[in-house]
Formats: structure tokens, C-alpha cells, sequence
């Protein structure tokens, strides 16, 4: 694990110097990484209600960079494609959308199922693209620009590092509002061998992190940390009469990139075979399902591999244009409005000979009366 700790110096009671290992870790995750969850549910009255049967999903956007402001933890603007992102397996079942407001609330979408795209190799990947308007809706959608590309496995993403997984914990989920929860972990095979999903081979990491109902359709990130050193003050010589001088690394040192690594779409099983407590085995040869720990993370370029189709290329072309009509309209009514003239010395001599022109042939009328 590259960057796995750093070392602590310290004293004994006697004054001795030694140091104590740190194993390093996931530093606090921001704000803008759960505001891109959402949950969702088999009909309205569930989503209010906040039922516990149900899925995760996300929202991510393609084609611009919102901004968002760490400090206030809001977004301050939002992308014009924004697609709300799931398993097949999820979406099918439970098409609504239950998300945040910027009220301190929830809203909820209602797409139909047919709304919902999927991947057309069978991934277990659905999409619906939105049009949500601003300022109305508490969300950090995912940028494209962070995915995980293929070609990252064989640079930089590796077995080992840290991961982490927004979704919904459906015994303590939220029922006012989304709270989602964080699951940690770290990549424990990359996608060489593909996994069996019912009938479907799915290309997918497998990741260390226990992935339990409601968590399907969850995003899943990849931490990589770098370490910076600092210098510690030398407290030691050689016997040469040479400080000793120590490096460490802290905390707050560690700096690093976090990037989408895919959607979880459920853990690889084990059946264990039912014994009493002898060790027995049930005559009836009874096994049960358990969960090995193993999360199955479909990558991140599958859904982009998704989103480039051309069904949705040609709707985000569409409503790119749609957009740049609107804007021409706006930009001719404000040219239509009639402006007030420049004020010159001309036009201020005309005015003067029009009003002095209507006092005498009112003076005129006057005397003629």
C-alpha cells in the first residue's frame, strides 16, 4: 500500500528517544462526496415515508466542472448534464428519486422505469438523465472529468489503496432527509477477470469493503494519498558529533487525489452449509448465504461508456442547443427595448429650439384671444 504510515517520535519516562508507527489513513471526507448520493424507492409513498426497502444511486454530470464552495459546503453553480446513475438491477425495481433540498428537506422525482437506460452490453448500469433547476436542490453531482479510466490501472490505481462508498444504510438512512452513509475499504483485485452476475460477465474491481442491502448503485472512490516530508529538529548526535536529523510524516501532511472509481453492485457470496452444534450438517443439505466482505465495483469507464451513447450524445446536443436558442431569444428581446438617446450638445440645442418654438406660438394664441 504505497504511503501505508509514518512514524511518531517519542520519550520514554526515562527521556529516551523512540518512535512509534502510525498506520495512515482516509482523511475526513468532504461534504460535496455525500451530496452526491441519492436514494431511491419503488413508489412515492415509500420515498415519503422513507421505507426501508429500496436502493442507492448518484448523481453525475458530463460535459462542465461544478463549482463548489468548501467553506459554505454548497454548490455554486450546476452543470447542465446531470444524469442520475444506478444498477440495472435497482433502477428497475425502484425508479424514484429521493433527494436533498437546499431547504434542509427532501424532494422527490418520479421518472418511469422506461425513463431509465441501460447499458447496452448488460452491465449492471441504468441512467436517467435530469434537468434539475438551481438553487433548488442540495447536490454535488460527480464530474466525468474524475472517473477512473482504463488506463489508470496499469499507472496509478492499484490493489491496495484506500476506497470509499457513499449509499444508504437502510436501518438508519434518514427518514427527513438523505443521510448517507460512508463504508471504508481498499482495492483487492483489479478487473483482469471478469465476475459472473447472474447470466451477465461483468467486468468489475473487487474491493475489500463490506457491501449489504441498500448500498447497490452506490459510488465508490478511490483515495491515493502522497506523503510530504518535514524535517524534524535534530535532538541527537552521532559519535562524530553530527546531528541527527529525523523526517516524519503526519496527518495534516498527507495530501492526495480522490477519483471515481465506479458503482457498487453487490458483494461475492459464500454458502455456508447449515450444522447444528455438533458441527452436523442439516440432513436436508440446507446452506446459507453469507457475506465474504468482497464489494463488486463496476468501473467507472463502463458508465461512461454509457453515457457516450449516442442516444444520450444526441441529447445533451440537443439540449445544448435548445439552451443557446433560449439565450439568442433573451439577448433579442433585451435589443428590442427601446434606450434612451445618448446626450450630446446637439441634441440638447435641439430641445431648447422645440420648446422655445412652443412657448411663442402659445404666447401667439394667447394675444390673438
Amino acid at each position: 500500500m504505497t504511503n501505508s504510515g509514518y512514524w511518531i517520535e517519542r520519550k520514554s519516562a526515562r527521556g529516551y528517544p523512540y518512535r512509534v508507527w502510525r498506520c495512515k489513513r482516509v482523511p475526513k471526507i468532504d461534504q460535496q462526496f455525500l451530496d452526491c448520493s441519492i436514494y431511491l424507492y419503488e413508489s412515492k409513498e415509500a420515498a415519503k415515508a422513507g421505507q426501508k426497502f429500496g436502493g442507492s444511486g448518484c448523481l453525475v454530470c458530463v460535459g462542465s466542472q461544478p463549482i463548489w464552495d468548501s467553506v459554505k459546503r454548497v454548490a455554486l453553480s450546476f452543470p447542465p448534464h446531470v444524469y442520475a446513475v444506478s444498477n440495472a438491477h435497482v433502477a428497475r425495481q425502484y425508479p424514484i428519486i429521493r433527494l436533498n433540498t437546499v431547504a434542509g428537506d427532501t424532494d422527490i422525482l418520479e421518472p418511469d422505469r422506461n425513463q431509465w437506460i441501460q447499458h447496452p452490453d448488460g452491465d449492471d448500469l441504468m441512467v436517467a438523465p435530469l434537468d434539475l433547476p438551481p438553487h433548488k436542490y442540495g447536490y454535488a453531482a460527480i464530474s466525468s472529468e474524475s472517473f477512473v479510466c482504463r488506463d489508470d490501472t496499469v499507472t496509478s490505481v492499484g490493489a491496495g489503496d484506500d476506497t470509499f462508498m457513499v449509499g444508504r444504510f437502510i436501518n438508519h438512512a434518514g427518514t427527513q432527509r438523505n443521510t448517507p452513509s460512508l463504508r471504508f475499504g481498499s482495492i483487492a483485485m483489479l478487473p483482469f477477470e471478469k465476475v459472473k452476475l447472474g447470466n451477465h460477465m461483468q467486468e468489475a474491481f473487487l474491493v475489500e469493503m463490506r457491501s449489504i442491502s441498500g448500498f447497490s448503485g452506490s459510488p465508490v472512490f478511490v483515495y491515493r494519498p502522497t506523503a510530504a516530508e518535514i524535517e524534524i529538529p535534530p535532538n541527537d548526535y552521532d559519535s562524530a558529533g553530527v546531528p541527527i536529523t529525523r523526517f516524519a510524516l503526519t496527518v495534516e501532511d498527507l495530501m492526495g487525489e480522490i477519483e471515481f472509481l465506479g458503482i457498487d453492485c453487490g458483494h461475492v457470496p459464500k454458502f455456508e452449509r447449515v450444522v447444528n452444534g455438533a458441527g452436523t450438517p442439516h440432513p436436508q443439505g440446507w446452506r446459507i448465504d453469507t457475506n465474504t466482505g468482497m464489494a463488486v465495483v463496476i468501473p467507472a469507464w463502463r458508465l461512461m461508456d454509457l453515457l457516450n451513447t449516442p442516444r444520450l450524445v444526441m441529447q445533451r446536443k440537443e439540449k445544448d442547443e435548445q439552451h443557446k436558442r433560449e439565450q439568442e431569444q433573451e439577448e433579442t428581446i433585451s435589443l428590442d427595448v427601446e434606450k434612451p438617446e445618448a446626450f450630446t450638445k446637439e441634441s440638447y440645442q435641439d430641445a431648447l429650439r422645440r420648446a422655445s418654438r412652443k412657448v411663442s406660438e402659445s404666447q401667439s394664441k394667447d394675444s390673438d384671444k
